[in-house]
């Protein structure tokens, strides 16, 4: 190897969100996954819809810290799956 693995682990794996029920441990989840460098850049929000248990992104976007929220329920699955940029609209005055 010419890297470490966790540089090969950062660059090619992804993990999603569902399940993502904190409940009352819900900071010590969140500073669990920050101790692990690069966390942001390799979660990518899943609902698991139609499941009854799907997770509401609404709810992720409050637990996660600030920084966090476009990479994880944005933008990494665009880099993933190499989707264009969203276009900016522009707003009619």
């Amino acid at each position: 190897m010419k890297r470490a693995p966790s540089d090969y682990a950062r660059e090619h794996l992804r993990f999603s969100t569902q399940p993502f029920d904190a409940g009352p441990n819900r900071d010590e989840l969140v500073e669990l996954l920050a101790s692990v460098e690069g966390i942001e850049r390799m979660l990518m929000f899943s609902s698991g819809y139609p499941r009854w248990d799907a997770d509401d992104p609404l709810y992720l976007s409050r637990v996660l810290p600030a920084g966090w929220r476009e990479p994880v329920l944005r933008e990494n699955a665009r880099d993933y799956y190499r989707l264009p940029a969203r276009p900016t609209v522009a707003v009619p005055a």
